[in-house]
């Protein structure tokens, strides 16, 4: 009887080191695809237009601008605030095309959780490490991207006095 119950442990641990053995080398092929993922992330660029096609914008994963081009033609045919305006459209664009490589990009990873046993397949009770990966993505926009209109400008002052004034000359100004 003795030995049949330490058979049947021995058959129970031999179950649970195979099951270990191919959780480990699930968890070496998902560590190496995490890896690759995030240099994918790490080194993607993405550039961004706006409607009237005088600004391009260029930006990482995290949408931190790196370049700015302006048109050469933009001086002449835009206001700056019409030109402010496309920056910020063309920023936005290329953020929000930024945000939605890198999350295609981690997609993989964060299906790991779906495809690799979670700790209560192997210890009745223990808590579930799946939950780490549910609620994972990129930060997203509150809302639409949208262009803002541009607020109107006050009155520009007199080109011949443009940076004359001074707030040691007149601290309220």
């Amino acid at each position: 009887m003795a030995d049949q119950h330490t058979e049947q442990l021995r058959a129970q641990n031999d179950a649970l080191e195979r099951q270990v053995g191919e959780m480990l080398a699930q968890l070496e092929d998902q560590q190496r695809e995490f890896a690759d993922a995030q240099r994918r992330v790490a080194e993607l660029r993405v550039w961004g237009e706006s409607d009237d096609r005088m600004v391009r914008v260029q930006v990482d994963a995290t949408g931190t601008v790196l370049d700015v081009v302006v048109a050469p033609e933009a001086t002449r045919r835009s206001t700056p605030e019409l030109l402010g305006s496309a920056m910020t459209q063309a920023a936005r664009r290329a953020a929000d095309s930024a945000r939605t490589q890198a999350n295609d990009a981690m997609a993989s990873v964060l299906a790991i959780g779906d495809r690799m046993p979670d700790l209560p397949d192997l210890v009745p009770g223990a808590p579930s490490l799946r939950s780490m990966f549910d609620d994972f993505q990129f930060a997203q926009p509150d809302g639409p991207a949208q262009s803002p209109s541009p607020s109107p400008s006050p009155e520009p002052e007199a080109d011949d006095d443009w940076g004359q004034s001074s707030f040691l000359k007149d601290p309220l100004r």
